[in-house]
């Protein structure tokens, strides 16, 4: 048997597998017995750096950052999508350099909103307004493109050790799409709920927040859904969790309920339950609730901070909240995974290493 008609087969029974384990899925309620009781960890930086000023020079950060840690290279990469470039940092925070092209034409950079790497150097840009990812090699010379259906509601790209690519398409019928650094590998991951609140349209119900570990396992959690998976590196649902009955949240849900359907199906007007997610070897860090008023008047007493949970079974470890010079930090760009660090922006636009 051809490797490429091996490869075929294992996909397609990787999909059937994956579809049998989500027919047979329980979802457990999040036990939340003691959560009052842990109190929050302020974190200081062990190095802040702004980079927002003119003083900061071609490191300049201006919109639309997200930051990513790349464990090969041990540096922070910056998307700045004012200037439509992506910018890069090394470990003590230091401006190194810059790179990226503005335009639509193959390679070129319009809209970047993530950044993702292969061990052997190449790598994939999320490129939002070209509706594409865009894969180069370590010299940084395109080599080719993944169209996408809707990048309106993409979440940025993920890698794992196997040099597959991980995006949420939506329009793909799954959660999580697959491509490889080859081009030559497609498999799916995850069956979108049907479930809707507020009568939004189904690709803004099934947004989600996602990440891979070192395992090839891989975490999601919905943005305007309270539900947390997880997927092992087989593509097998190993549990979901439904975390409603956290104070607050469910006081978010009943609140949208009252607006006008009509409207939010047009706007971002949205529940956003999570706006951070991410993993790291031992634990999930979650970001429940926004910034806005509905979630001022009922979450958690106006905490805003980070819940750590064990990855096994989401018992809460601590709750994290992140401080520079005596502020708490408003996120713009975030990354957990690093064993030692955690790496963030703030606004405006402050680079911080906080150790954890």
């Amino acid at each position: 048997m051809k490797r490429e008609s091996i490869i075929v087969l294992i996909v397609f029974i990787s999909i059937l597998w994956a579809e049998f384990s989500e027919s047979q899925l329980i979802t457990h309620k999040l036990d939340i017995t003691g959560w009052d009781k842990i109190n929050i960890e302020k974190l200081t930086p062990e190095i802040a750096k702004d980079y927002w000023s003119n003083n900061a020079g071609n490191a300049q950060l201006m919109g639309g950052s997200f930051l990513i840690y790349n464990k090969y290279d041990n540096k922070i990469y910056c998307t700045d999508g004012f200037n439509q470039r992506i910018v890069v940092f090394d470990e003590d925070l230091n401006f190194v350099c810059e790179f990226g092209k503005f335009g639509q034409g193959p390679g070129e950079i319009n809209g970047p909103i993530g950044i993702a790497f292969n061990r052997d150097g190449r790598y994939v840009i999320a490129n939002m307004n070209n509706r594409r990812l865009d894969i180069f090699n370590k010299n940084d010379n395109f080599l080719y493109s993944i169209n996408l259906l809707n990048t309106d509601l993409m979440v940025y790209p993920r890698t794992d050790d196997k040099g597959r690519i991980y995006y949420s398409s939506l329009p793909d019928s799954c959660l999580i799409s697959i491509s490889n650094f080859d081009n030559n590998y497609r498999g799916k991951i995850g069956k979108p709920t049907n479930i809707g609140f507020d009568g939004y349209g189904f690709e803004l119900e099934n947004m989600i927040y996602f990440q891979v570990d070192n395992k090839g396992d891989i975490y999601c959690s919905f943005r305007h859904l309270p539900f947390i998976r997880k997927y092992d590196s087989s593509w097998k649902l190993v549990y979901e969790y439904d975390y409603s009955n956290i104070p607050g949240i469910k006081e978010i849900i009943i609140e949208h309920k009252k607006k006008n359907p009509e409207h939010l199906k047009t706007s971002w007007s949205a529940k956003c339950l999570c706006t951070g997610f991410d993993v790291d070897d031992r634990y999930i860090y979650i970001f429940f609730g926004y910034e806005g008023a509905i979630s001022n008047r009922y979450y958690h007493n106006n905490e805003k901070c980070f819940y750590v949970l064990d990855k096994d079974n989401l018992n809460l470890v601590k709750k994290l909240a992140f401080y520079i010079e005596g502020k708490k930090v408003s996120f713009h760009g975030y990354d957990f995974t690093s064993d030692e660090f955690i790496y963030v922006i703030n606004s405006p636009r402050t680079l911080c290493k906080y150790k954890k």
